[in-house]
């Protein structure tokens, strides 16, 4: 399904980059549209896609749950969260606590833990005393202002939808790759600007007039990792995470700073380098590897093809915490192909009485 009508601003960076499309392929630079999940006929451009849309256009995985729960091909417990888990006979045994404080245990063939990644880790981690680290991977988050010398008359009262429109993707598949997401307008722009410029609307216009921001995001490699501590309380695990800050000019940024600045003359995009800002660690929401598959070795913290970690047969991880690295784009996708994977062929596996 297409996105709805892309913002003056996308389109004129589409026409300077494919006027300029064989450099761009040369020096390793894809730009594109944004693979927005987006409903385009139900969506009424309010311009508020950040903030969460409440009109439900934005892609989300609960209309498929809420088919698979009226066909009764899934049943779902509302109001109970699960705590930790251990296996008998290699049979998954889940402790889960209600809203009201009711522990209740349910028992189960398989497993498969899909929590996110601090939660997924806090759950393990309950479930095991035994481990008090973990490292987490994240791509890091990076705020790039943007300028254009060419203007485009009234950003603000252009109606379309406010989610990243464009993508740029850089040196990729290499440790360098990284990936710009490109906003032409939102109403943090304006609120980000300072209150001199505010009380001054023809001053406010002009510069809205230039502007754009870019969400730019490093690969995990190329990124500080996160360290999930865990204190054992009373059976669970209280967790604690510290990463390292980032500034504007660390080693990480030189690079995919220095690729957006060599093509800034032909794109007409200008990164402002000294106002460049990465967002503390955890910030990007990106995250994942705290138990990554390993071919070779399954132990510890490591996990075999099937998401299972050494002490565990029938208790699958199937989210980004079993990922080894991150890509700077988006993989929610990914996750749930790696999920579908993991199902198949442990359902079968189970078939076969392996």
């Amino acid at each position: 399904m297409p996105p709805p009508t892309l913002a003056k601003r996308s389109h004129y960076i589409l026409e300077r980059a494919q006027k300029h499309r064989l450099w761009l392929k040369r020096h390793q630079l894809t730009l594109g549209t944004a693979r927005v999940g987006l409903e385009s006929p139900r969506c009424v451009k309010c311009g508020m896609c950040n903030g969460g849309c409440v009109w439900g256009v934005i892609f989300s995985t609960q209309p498929y749950l809420n088919d698979l729960i009226a066909s009764h091909k899934l049943e779902y417990l509302s109001g109970w969260r699960v705590t930790k888990l251990r296996e008998e006979h290699s049979r998954p045994i889940l402790l889960a606590q209600s809203l009201s404080g009711e522990i209740r245990e349910f028992r189960a063939d398989q497993v498969y833990l899909a929590a996110g990644a601090l939660g997924t880790t806090q759950i393990v981690f309950n479930s095991r005393p035994d481990l008090q680290k973990a490292n987490m991977l994240e791509t890091r988050q990076v705020i790039v202002p943007l300028w254009f010398r060419h203007a485009i008359a009234s950003p603000v009262s252009g109606s379309t939808f406010s989610l990243g429109q464009l993508g740029l993707l850089l040196d990729h598949d290499s440790q360098q790759e990284s990936f710009l997401q490109i906003y032409p307008y939102d109403q943090s722009f304006e609120t980000a600007l300072p209150n001199i410029i505010h009380s001054r609307p023809q001053v406010r216009n002009r510069i809205m007039a230039h502007l754009a921001v870019g969400l730019l995001y490093l690969n995990s490699e190329a990124s500080p990792m996160i360290e999930i501590r865990a204190e054992h309380r009373d059976d669970y695990a209280e967790l604690t995470l510290a990463g390292c800050s980032m500034g504007a000019f660390d080693h990480a940024l030189r690079g995919p700073m220095h690729r957006l600045l060599h093509a800034a003359p032909k794109l007409d995009m200008w990164p402002m380098v000294p106002m460049t800002k990465p967002t503390p660690a955890g910030r990007s929401y990106h995250w994942g590897g705290q138990f990554p598959f390993s071919p070779h070795n399954r132990g510890g913290l490591t996990t075999d093809r099937l998401g299972r970690l050494s002490s565990w047969e029938n208790v699958h991880l199937v989210d980004a915490s079993t990922f080894p690295v991150l890509s700077p784009t988006g993989f929610m996708f990914t996750i749930m192909a790696n999920a579908y994977r993991i199902a198949d062929e442990s359902i079968a596996l189970r078939g076969s009485g392996a």
